[in-house]
């Protein structure tokens, strides 16, 4: 198969996870709101709607799109995620039922799919460990590798980049990948 067959076969592939993705993102609003409410925010009909969910039919991929972008505004996963995160007295944010939190999770995924669909992303940057869930999520819609960023290096791994940054709040941060991750090597099975 050529590079551009391939390609044309990964669109395909990435457009299809979009679009059930969608169906993904109508089922989660469906568990807060009624499928008449759920009608009345994106224009469309509930029992058309109802069909998607069912799984009898799947929204063409200018529909899933319509659809999404209307959805995602009125979740406002910006209100979602400010009430599940709790600061500390010294002003450290506790992320922890963020990243446990499947709606919240489908929300961020589906949203960050639909900034990114049209780009061509084969590798998404995760930060160990609150990161990962999110980070496995949306690498597997878009069709793309996952590449988890650590604080320290792992034993028994000889092979990694590390970059260290100071942050805003003063903190100096080290960010360890598994160098293979980036670039693969070469097997006899790979080809």
């Amino acid at each position: 198969m050529d590079a551009a067959a391939s390609g044309q076969r990964m669109c395909r592939l990435v457009s299809l996870k979009y679009r059930l993705g969608t169906i993904e993102l109508i089922r989660s609003m469906k568990e807060r709101r009624s499928y008449r409410e759920l009608a009345r925010l994106t224009g469309f009909d509930s029992a058309e709607l109802c069909r998607y969910v069912q799984g009898r039919v799947c929204p063409s991929m200018e529909r899933a799109e319509e659809i999404s972008r209307v959805l995602l505004k009125a979740a406002c996963l910006y209100d979602f995620i400010a009430q599940k995160i709790e600061r500390d007295s010294e002003g450290y944010m506790d992320a922890s039922r963020v990243v446990t939190d499947p709606f919240i999770l489908k929300l961020a995924a589906h949203h960050a799919v639909d900034m990114f669909k049209q780009v061509g992303v084969t590798k998404v940057v995760a930060a160990s460990v609150d990161g990962v869930p999110l980070g496995t999520l949306v690498a597997q819609r878009l069709g793309a590798g996952v590449i988890i960023a650590k604080g320290e290096k792992k034993a028994g791994i000889r092979s990694f980049l590390a970059d260290q940054y100071d942050g805003n709040d003063g903190l100096l941060s080290l960010h360890c990948i598994f160098r293979e991750a980036l670039f693969p090597v070469e097997t006899a099975c790979s080809s």
